[in-house]
């Protein structure tokens, strides 16, 4: 859902280098789980429950052995927190001037080359297809 977390997800994510790959909430479980493991993701920002559905019990329920190294929750709709799964706050709270400086040499060795996002298709016709975009790209329609 449209949520200042996102933004932040985003814009952070983005700073430190990595590749943003946005997976639209209404996808069904195999659908947002043959993005995820297409990409190879090393974190996913998930929400809780939202449209009355629980978005990573999905992911689970399609792939039960599925393992993404770091999983941040967004809370909606005042959900539980669930065991493996850092919630968005805590994540934020895990910042020290060390991370922040790792960040910040990310940031400066990021080039207009770097990939920023992939964008995939609605898969009206068959399997989706992932959109690659690069910074520079992302820069020059702003």
């Amino acid at each position: 859902p449209n949520t200042h977390h996102w933004v932040i997800a985003l814009l952070g994510a983005q700073y430190a280098g990595a590749a943003i790959i946005p997976i639209n909430t209404r996808y069904t479980g195999t659908e947002a789980l043959d993005i995820v493991e297409r990409v190879d993701a090393a974190a996913l920002v998930v929400v809780g429950k939202f449209l009355k559905a629980d978005r990573y019990q999905q992911l689970l329920d399609a792939n039960p052995d599925l393992s993404i190294p770091t999983l941040i929750r967004v809370p909606v709709d005042g959900d539980d927190a669930r065991a493996g799964v850092i919630e968005f706050e805590d994540f934020l709270a895990l910042a020290t001037d060390d991370t922040r400086t790792e960040a910040d040499a990310r940031a400066t060795a990021v080039t207009p080359d770097d990939v920023s996002d992939i964008l995939f298709t609605s898969g009206t016709t068959g399997r989706s297809k992932g959109a690659i975009s690069a910074h520079r790209q992302s820069i020059g329609v702003a």
